[in-house]
């Protein structure tokens, strides 16, 4: 440990620790000075331009900037001298005299005002007043005021180093000098992504969120409480806090949450006020009599009411129900299925998979792991015996060589990509492979960019391991020591060449040599991946040769190293860890192990199932068979989200009770008999696991609106009117059971979250704060090792023709998120990306005779939608790629739901297709 150095501050003799400013020794002995420019906060440097916290150290001439200046030994220091009180006094005149008056003020109660108050300063007239410049409304979501910008530089390093995306700077000189957005033609007109750090860190009012303002720009909303709570979107589980007035959400900030160091992207700062929507479900609905499940139809919300009427809670429970219970009692379990889902809490998880295994004695439930990243969960489990992540993206600042490969972080899981380009600009070598572009995201950061064929990740893989073994670098003692199955990969990968490969994946044999070699020969290693890897037929092999890479070069384990499958939703992991899948029980134990099935039965008290259950897409089919007869879905929308839903709703219109349990009228909701009101995000209690492995702990903001209800009420509602003696008095409750079950919530109480909001498991003692990185010693397979599985080079399931000559591959955009059925209705984030978009290499727009704009139509063997195109370069020559968010042109009406035979996924990323200029076509015709 390094010595603490002795100081003198204000008269009293004070430690620091080597490297402390002078400003945050006095912080932490309580003394509070002044400071604009300087936010005290992770990834923020000093830069001690305001001159708002000048400090006088004897023996010094000049006065030091406290927030850059170290502490030194025998340094004595004084914070209100005479001296730097007047300094600091005249800076804040000196800013005043360029500010709106206080009541003309942007946000009266911002950090500037409050120094103002603070340090008893009045405005001045002595001082001349600048021009200042017109307010920008040109961003949605972001309202510019520069009139209030005193030029700290705040925000310009919010946006450069700690966002990295490198969209605000400083313009023109002297006198003129200002903030501005690219080339100074307006904020919403810049490649701003609106990720909100800037607003957060401006400490005068010049950056704010619109929605607080009024038509003149004045600050005219301001919250009676604020609450600590957890992101609902993406697996990044970013921490918050929220701002609330009268039940409505002003406004989010981030905190300084061990997943993203208060950092927050559009959507978990933009994103919240669907829970404020008209369209929210607010009482029970029943089918009305007589009234068809018609699977093409479409119904408004104005409408709704023709289809469906409004009940009693008592009668909707009780038809719900008993609709579901008529069927188990008739024909067996093996005719019921549930889908639960990624976005609810952990605990609501472990009551829904709990309900259908216990209550209706089937396997068949599932959710949408299944359709992001199944067959990454298939290879981890086969080759570690571990479903998650061996180490957590924050681990990309000790990481020598980064690795991205099908996945688009900055648009997917932005807050995670920050700190993938901060790793960059420390010095790390970021590689980047994907068959779409990067030009907008990670691509300006990395030292490789591979833009290889679309399906054909395992030639580009397995050439690389060819390389790695053919070139001695494979770690010979780890791979001895803690795996089994080399001699299998070194055959099969030997025939791999990169020469052989070139032209099968499209890279340069010289690349895939330089990224190989790159790749074994760092110091430390890690690779991310997306869902370009696991949506495929083949998407388990690509995760297999993902793995061998790290296996045979030693790449895991050890800091800055590892494997991490960035996890779509924002509870993914954690409801895959409950068991909402249908081969294993909670801790990815297999239904099918006769030993762990008794202790299920012996702690539930039924008689179990042996057998797997089915899977998301071979649900639809039983469905279509006439196997399964009932369904209860909660927060799940397979009339989107499933490929091919044309099969999808032919299905769910099919069934003969339907139980949708949901915050709107979903595409899903629309082939219900029963729709039961529930709670979003924002009004619940829970726990959610996050893609780092991080328990973190979600509070209720407002209260449900209307008769809506909290989800695990209304599992229990169903399990005790099907015949279960459920007695649950709240979540931490089921949090409990969940811990006598879950090995991997050992040492972690619902107190615990609650007391420190996230705990990483696993966590080894109760006041131990959890491995962020696991396997540095062994893995939890029988024998200790991990298993490396060798995978073999298969086509894509549909292949173009001359019918079909282009591929088409899917997935989100950065303002929206899985199905869209909260983004659609998050008014900042519809306005940004309002309409459904097809992206196109230009040259291919081109040849079709399109614009930007223009109208085409998409067809594949399975459907067409009509959508505007949208000029991409980063879309390869003979691909197009359709955001599956956008209801009025669903891209999964075309996509292929053959499966991956292992992780049972679709092949969401790959298929067949087509694509005609509508104006084109309506003038031949």
């Amino acid at each position: 440990m390094p010595e603490k150095i002795t100081l003198t501050l204000d008269g009293r003799e004070v430690e620091a620790e080597p490297d402390e400013t002078l400003w945050q020794v006095a912080q932490r002995y309580g003394t509070k000075i002044p400071h604009l420019c300087w936010h005290p906060a992770p990834g923020y440097r000093a830069d001690g331009n305001c001159r708002a916290c000048m400090v006088e150290v004897e023996g010094e001439r000049v006065l030091a900037a406290s927030c850059q200046r170290k502490a030194t030994a025998g340094m004595k220091v004084k914070t209100a001298s005479e001296r730097a009180r007047k300094s600091r006094q005249m800076v804040f005149e000196l800013l005043l005299a360029d500010q709106p008056l206080r009541e003309e003020s942007h946000d009266p109660a911002s950090k500037f005002w409050d120094w103002v108050d603070a340090m008893h300063v009045t405005p001045v007239s002595r001082f001349p007043k600048d021009r200042r410049p017109a307010a920008d409304a040109t961003h949605s979501a972001i309202a510019v005021h520069l009139d209030a910008c005193i030029n700290c530089g705040l925000c310009v390093r919010a946006c450069r180093e700690v966002q990295a995306n490198d969209v605000i700077g400083m313009a023109y000189r002297g006198h003129d000098a200002k903030v501005v957005f690219d080339f100074d033609e307006g904020m919403g007109r810049s490649t701003c992504v609106a990720c909100g750090e800037c607003v957060q860190v401006c400490p005068t009012g010049a950056l704010m969120e619109k929605g607080l303002l009024d038509g003149a720009g004045k600050r005219v909303n301001y919250e009676t409480r604020s609450v600590d709570t957890l992101c609902p979107y993406c697996g990044v589980g970013c921490q918050t806090k929220v701002h609330v007035k009268d039940e409505k959400i002003l406004y989010v900030d981030g905190r300084d949450g061990p997943a993203n160091a208060n950092r927050l992207c559009v959507k978990g700062r933009f994103g919240f006020d669907y829970v404020h929507h008209p369209d929210r479900l607010r009482r029970p609905l029943i089918r009305r009599d007589g009234v068809g499940k018609d699977p093409n139809l479409e119904i408004r919300r104005e409408d709704m009411l023709q289809y469906f009427r409004e009940a009693s809670w008592e009668e909707a429970l009780a038809k719900a129900a008993l609709g579901l219970k008529t069927i188990h009692q008739r024909e067996g379990g093996q005719a019921i299925a549930g889908f639960g889902s990624a976005k609810g809490s952990n605990e609501e998880a472990y009551l829904f998979q709990k309900l259908i295994r216990q209550g209706f004695r089937t396997n068949n439930v599932d959710h949408c792991t299944r359709l992001c990243h199944a067959s990454s969960v298939a290879a981890l489990m086969e080759g570690l015996n571990s479903g998650a992540v061996t180490a957590p993206f924050t681990a990309a600042k000790d990481a020598e060589c980064i690795i991205v490969i099908g996945a688009r972080p900055t648009e997917n899981h932005p807050v995670a990509a920050t700190f993938l380009k901060n790793a960059a600009v420390r010095g790390a070598k970021l590689i980047v492979m994907d068959p779409r572009g990067h030009s907008q995201g990670l691509a300006r950061y990395g030292s490789h960019i591979l833009q290889f064929k679309p399906g054909r990740d395992v030639a580009l893989l397995n050439a690389m391991l060819n390389v790695i073994i053919a070139e001695g670098m494979v770690d010979i003692q780890y791979v001895q020591a803690h795996t089994e199955g080399f001699e299998s990969l070194k055959a099969k990968v030997a025939d791999f060449t990169p020469e052989k490969m070139e032209p099968v994946c499209g890279i340069a044999a010289t690349t895939i040599r330089e990224v190989a070699r790159l790749y074994a020969r760092s110091e430390r290693s890690i690779i991310f991946w997306g869902m370009g890897i696991s949506q495929h037929t083949h998407g388990t092999d690509n995760a297999r040769c993902l793995i061998a890479l790290a296996l045979v070069t030693g790449q895991i384990g050890r800091p800055g190293t590892g494997l991490h499958p960035l996890r779509g939703q924002n509870n993914v992991q954690g409801a895959s860890d409950a068991g909402l899948i249908p081969m294993v029980f909670p801790d990815y134990k297999s239904v099918e192990d006769p030993e762990v099935r008794t202790r299920y039965e012996t702690f539930w008290g039924v008689e179990l199932p042996p057998n797997k259950g089915l899977t998301v897409v071979e649900i639809m089919h039983a469905i279509k068979d006439g196997t399964i007869k009932g369904m209860y879905i909660m927060g799940e929308n397979p009339a989107m989200s499933d490929p091919d839903v044309s099969h999808a709703r032919e299905a769910l219109a099919k069934l003969e009770h339907l139980v949708v349990q949901d915050l709107f009228l979903t595409e899903t909701a629309r082939y219900a008999d029963v729709i039961l009101p529930a709670s979003a995000h924002a009004e619940k209690w829970g726990t959610f696991t996050n893609t780092n492995r991080q328990v973190q702990i979600s509070r209720p903001v407002i209260s449900p609106p209307g008769e809506a209800r909290q989800d695990w009420e209304l599992i229990q509602e169903i399990a005790q009117r099907i015949g279960l003696n459920w007695a649950y008095r709240d979540v931490a409750e089921v949090f409990g059971e969940m811990t006598q079950v879950m090995p991997s919530l050992n040492n972690i109480t619902w107190e615990r979250l609650v007391r420190e909001d996230a705990v990483t498991y696993p966590c080894d003692a109760p006041d131990k704060p959890g491995n962020e990185i696991i396997f540095a010693n062994a893995f939890p397979t029988a024998s200790g090792r991990a298993v490396i599985v060798p995978a073999d080079l298969l086509p894509p399931n549909e292949l173009p023709d001359a019918e079909y000559p282009l591929v088409l591959t899917t997935g989100r955009l950065l303002e929206h998120w899985h199905t869209g059925s909260m983004t659609r209705r998050a008014s900042n984030l519809d306005s940004l990306e309002p309409e459904a978009i097809a992206g196109l290499n230009p040259r291919d727009m081109e040849g079709l005779g399109v614009e930007a704009g223009g109208l085409i139509r998409v067809s594949t063997r399975r459907g067409e939608v009509v959508l505007k195109a949208r000029a991409d370069r980063d879309v390869a020559e003979g691909m197009v790629f359709i955001p599956f968010c956008f209801a009025e042109a669903a891209a999964n009406l075309l996509t292929n739901p053959q499966l991956d035979p292992m992780g049972k996924i679709p092949e969401f990323k790959f298929c067949a297709c087509k694509v005609e200029h509508v104006e084109m076509m309506a003038a031949a015709e």
